[in-house]
């Protein structure tokens, strides 16, 4: 299996284009994909240079977000919350939590004791298959284009967070999103709209500012 990884943290001269891989194995509860197409995130750059806490297993995959294909499906039996099939189309989530814990059963996934994401604390998503829980891949339609699906998930669970979970915004406010032009930003802005709360961007780039009120700053 080809694959991106890295063997040692530093800077990009550590990336390897490795053909050698070990193609992964469907268990319980989770799914095989045939990843189309990955995107990258800044997160990538801190995992090559290395994090407090983070311990990788050379080969390293890297990667958060991708879409892809449903490969093979493992028993799903009793686990998955849904009904995905070979040749599925998918997102991927590439929040990882147990399910069981006491956060996970408040609905607080991404406080699990256990929460880790792909390509920093599992094998990532820039290779031609990945294996991840079937609770964490969404069927999408056939015709959306790969790029934006590629990109959306990391950054869009981020911003919902914020706005949705955290900030609890409602059609009432007014929302200042600092720095528009990232991932996150973007998305931040885009479920500020569809709230029907006002949004407010700040930007020393005069090209990203018109490009935000062009979205509906």
């Amino acid at each position: 299996m080809r694959g991106l990884t890295i063997s040692a943290h530093g800077g990009l001269d550590q990336l390897e284009y490795r053909t050698d891989l070990p193609k992964p194995e469907p268990k319980r509860g989770e799914i095989r994909v045939r990843v189309k197409a990955a995107a990258l995130n800044h997160l990538d750059l801190f995992v090559v240079s290395g994090m407090p806490g983070v311990t990788i297993t050379p080969p390293w995959i890297l990667g958060a977000d991708a879409t892809g294909v449903v490969d093979a499906v493992g028993d799903l039996s009793g686990v998955s919350d849904n009904k995905l099939q070979v040749g599925d189309s998918v997102i991927i989530n590439p929040g990882i939590s147990d399910y069981t814990c006491e956060y996970c059963q408040a609905g607080e996934h991404s406080l699990c004791v256990k929460f880790g994401i792909l390509g920093e604390h599992h094998p990532g998503t820039l290779a031609e298959y990945i294996v991840v829980p079937a609770r964490n891949a969404r069927s999408i339609p056939r015709d959306k284009p790969v790029e934006q699906a590629a990109a959306f998930t990391l950054a869009s669970l981020t911003a919902w967070r914020m706005v949705v979970t955290r900030a609890k915004v409602q059609e009432t406010d007014n929302v200042l999103i600092w720095g528009i032009g990232g991932g996150v930003a973007l998305a931040a802005l885009e479920i500020v709209r569809k709230i029907g709360a006002t949004a407010w961007v700040t930007s020393h780039s005069e090209e990203k500012l018109a490009l935000a009120r062009g979205l509906g700053a």
